[in-house]
């Protein structure tokens, strides 16, 4: 299931973290030191990298077919890339800094049922695999010039509530998904750091 696997994921990272403490490089090229307390920083080689690293800047993901793409800040959010859960497939994850934040989307050349009561009932079928469905709404939103479908889920896993929220995508070329999620507490703390991320959505 994505959700225990998500943690059993971050588990593993923490259980890394606790032992000792690693450099490591990330996909988009930054070099990131690991501590012991659980958080992270970049690590430059002189004052000039430091300075440009201070300060907000934007990269570029492009999706697997290079239909779409997200911006991100790198300081906020890093991502890893061609993850599988038990045979389900993301083509990137993004992570907050705290790693209280996850985000993943894929893309595929499968269309997706548009007709609201079509898609809820598709994605009720998907998410009361993973835990107790509360609550599943969608509706239609235009970002970017894009016209998606916002999906909102909150899902009870093992007693916690978790709030997902995800755009979807579908035309005659195929479909494309990106869903945010965290414990519903933190997603709303966080909603304005969640919305930047995945608002960030557009066609290339």
């Amino acid at each position: 299931m994505k959700t225990k696997s998500l943690c059993l994921l971050f588990g593993l990272f923490y259980s890394l973290i606790s032992s000792a403490q690693y450099t490591l490089k990330t996909p988009d090229g930054h070099t990131v030191q690991l501590h012991t307390n659980g958080t992270w920083e970049y690590v430059s080689t002189n004052t000039a990298s430091t300075m440009e690293l201070s300060k907000e800047q934007t990269l570029k993901y492009a999706s697997k077919n290079k239909r779409f793409t997200v911006e991100y800040d790198p300081l906020l959010w890093a991502f890893d890339t061609v993850n599988k859960d038990e045979g389900f497939q993301w083509d990137a994850l993004f992570h907050s800094r705290d790693l209280e934040l996850t985000a993943f989307c894929f893309e595929t050349r499968l269309m997706l049922p548009l007709e609201k009561e079509d898609l809820e009932s598709y994605m009720r079928e998907q998410y009361s695999a993973i835990g107790k469905l509360v609550s599943l709404s969608s509706k239609k939103e235009t970002i970017n010039g894009m016209v998606l479908t916002q999906v909102d889920v909150e899902l009870e896993v093992t007693g916690i509530p978790y709030i997902y929220r995800g755009y979807i995508y579908s035309d005659h070329l195929g479909s494309f998904q990106f869903w945010a999620s965290t414990q519903k507490t933190v997603f709303l703390q966080d909603e304005k750091r969640i919305l930047k991320l995945i608002n960030s959505v557009r066609k290339a």
